[in-house]
């Protein structure tokens, strides 16, 4: 079986076809020809990788695609974890603040500036300094915890 994608100067496999057969066959015909073809031998090796994948379940396209799909979902639920984790604390330190009975807010609370930005953006950058994991979030999410 030929599973080639003939070329333009094998027309006679597509458009016209062959009138005498002899010129088709034979030692010197357009079939052999087309069988020693650097085209043909490529359309070959692609057609027998392709039927192997087939038959070895685990390089199939879908077998390949589901494990790619496993390792983004441990992905993405180790970053759903981390979120998690430092949102809770930033919710731990709105109810300590609202426990206390304390003003969330200062007067500048841009990230530049020098005085207290408030004592909700302190506490959450103080405790990010003992917590890596939440200053690390803190530095891939800015604007977040304002």
């Amino acid at each position: 079986m030929c599973c080639c994608l003939v070329g333009a100067s094998e027309e006679e496999f597509i458009t016209t076809g062959f009138r005498n057969w002899k010129n088709a066959t034979g030692a010197e015909g357009k079939l052999e020809k087309h069988v020693k073809s650097r085209c043909h031998s490529l359309s070959h090796e692609r057609y027998t990788i392709a039927q192997s994948c087939f038959r070895d379940p685990s390089r199939r396209v879908d077998v390949m695609l589901g494990e790619e799909n496993k390792r983004l979902l441990a992905q993405t639920e180790v970053q759903r974890q981390e979120n998690r984790d430092a949102v809770g604390t930033i919710i731990d330190c709105v109810r300590f603040l609202a426990k206390q009975g304390l003003a969330f807010r200062g007067h500048h609370e841009c990230s530049g500036s020098a005085s207290n930005r408030g004592n909700f953006l302190e506490l959450v950058h103080f405790l990010a300094k003992y917590n890596p994991p939440l200053q690390r979030w803190l530095d891939e999410h800015p604007g977040n915890a304002s």
